[in-house]
């Protein structure tokens, strides 16, 4: 079921489903397309997206109005997806918080109950974002990068474009224990250097944290996995907070901005 209001947009749909050729068969079957959400309560779906449209919508209240329509229609998981802007990030985590119960009622947020859920991802946790409650000045959002190829109509030149994006994946139900729940999540790109790396972190415990990693003291595997991952990437460690110990004798240059 996809859901727009502009004609224009459905009609771009079908064309990209068509291989634009309105003559031919829709390359994906059972696609159907509304300009509103259903209001029946008797049809759910297994997962609700919303891209790139919360911004779209003029005020608060419409966005948190949409949010809570898209979490009633699934069963089981719903994602929302925004541009990597501060806008887009801050959209992302009104999602967030008010499924999670942490925002305050706002309008007809007021009326009724919110079913329960969690972070799916890319949190693992289901706290306040430590990144929107930061005392820091220009904190970077929480945001990854994909790259892609521009359709064939497109007049751009490159063959691959890249676009800066933020989500929440959040799921109904209470939290699951999964082997990689503890591990934290790579929030920005890596630092290298020449014997040591830098990276930021989001922890389970709702914490930011920026050690730095060397092979003599965490050892060759933990250097060289963290050397080679990337921005969203989790990392292999179930007590990131051994990482930030006083640096041995002849390390201190290597922790300098923690």
């Amino acid at each position: 079921m996809c859901i727009d209001i502009s004609k224009h947009m459905h009609a771009v749909a079908d064309a990209l489903l068509r291989d634009g050729d309105e003559n031919r068969e829709r390359t994906v079957q059972n696609v159907f397309q509304r300009h509103f959400i259903p209001l029946s309560p008797q049809q759910n779906y297994n997962i609700a997206i919303s891209a790139f449209s919360l911004l779209d919508l003029p005020t608060k209240s419409e966005r948190i109005s949409t949010v809570r329509r898209l979490w009633k229609k699934t069963d089981d998981f719903m994602v929302i997806i925004e541009n990597g802007s501060r806008e887009g990030f801050k959209t992302v985590n009104e999602a967030r918080d008010l499924i999670l119960g942490l925002a305050k009622p706002l309008g007809k947020d007021k009326e009724g109950d919110i079913e329960n859920g969690y972070v799916f991802a890319p949190c693992q946790h289901d706290l306040s974002c430590p990144k929107t409650t930061s005392t820091k000045e220009n904190i970077e959002p929480c945001n990854c990068v994909q790259e892609y190829k521009p359709i064939k109509e497109s007049k751009v030149k490159s063959n691959s474009l890249r676009e800066r994006f933020s989500y929440v994946i959040l799921r109904k139900g209470a939290r699951q224990n999964r082997a990689d729940g503890h591990w934290p999540r790579l929030v920005e790109p890596v630092i290298q250097r020449s014997r040591h790396v830098i990276c930021n972190l989001c922890c389970a415990n709702g914490q930011l944290q920026r050690p730095v990693i060397t092979k003599t003291k965490h050892g060759k595997d933990l250097y060289r996995c963290t050397r080679h991952s990337n921005q969203g990437d989790l990392l292999p460690i179930s007590h990131p907070d051994t990482l930030t110990d006083p640096p041995s004798e002849g390390e201190g240059q290597e922790f300098t901005g923690q």
